[in-house]
């Protein structure tokens, strides 16, 4: 599985939405890093994908909690 080690900005960069947009989708759908390397979240291809499917619903005034599980 592809994984990538990036800060909060590079994610909101990468994803086209602003820091605090993906903050919130982080809290709410309560999606988490793999895991941390200094300041980076490292996420699978497959968390970035359930992010931005979060920020779409949001984006669109979804009311899915859309609570993301993690799968190993």
């Amino acid at each position: 599985m592809v994984q990538a080690a990036l800060t909060i900005g590079e994610l909101a960069e990468r994803l086209g939405a602003k820091k605090h947009q993906l903050r919130y989708a982080l809290l709410t759908r309560e999606i988490r890093p793999t895991a941390r390397a200094g300041r980076a979240w490292i996420y699978s291809e497959g968390d970035i994908e359930r992010i931005r499917a979060a920020l779409a619903d949001m984006a669109t005034g979804s009311k899915r909690t859309g609570k993301a599980t993690r799968h190993a």
